[in-house]
């Protein structure tokens, strides 16, 4: 089981292995909204969002950037900090992480 809280936006993100994943969010209300999480198809028209750090090596990232680039319409880079990078892919919200440098968790 993963969960992933993010206090600013008030969501949550929780996944169970075979059992799928959600994201709640609360609403100015505190009405629970639950929805089920599932990545975007591909659309070849739209171009592909990539996920980095600012402390990813730029030259690497570029790397994959220009390897994806022709799958779609291009690759827009978007900076994410950490584990919320997993809460954007999981939501549909981006396409791609790659990981470029070691990981040290």
């Amino acid at each position: 089981m993963g969960l992933l809280a993010k206090s600013v936006t008030g969501e949550i993100f929780l996944g169970m292995p075979a059992a799928g994943a959600w994201c709640y969010r609360y609403n100015s209300h505190a009405h629970e909204i639950r929805a089920g999480l599932r990545s975007r198809p591909l659309n070849r028209v739209l171009p592909l969002t990539i996920l980095a750090s600012s402390r990813h090596s730029q030259l690497r990232v570029n790397g994959v950037m220009t390897a994806l680039a022709s799958v779609a319409s291009g690759v827009e880079r978007r900076n994410a900090g950490s584990a919320l990078k997993f809460s954007l892919l999981a939501s549909g919200c981006a396409d791609v992480y790659p990981r470029t440098s070691p990981s040290y968790e």
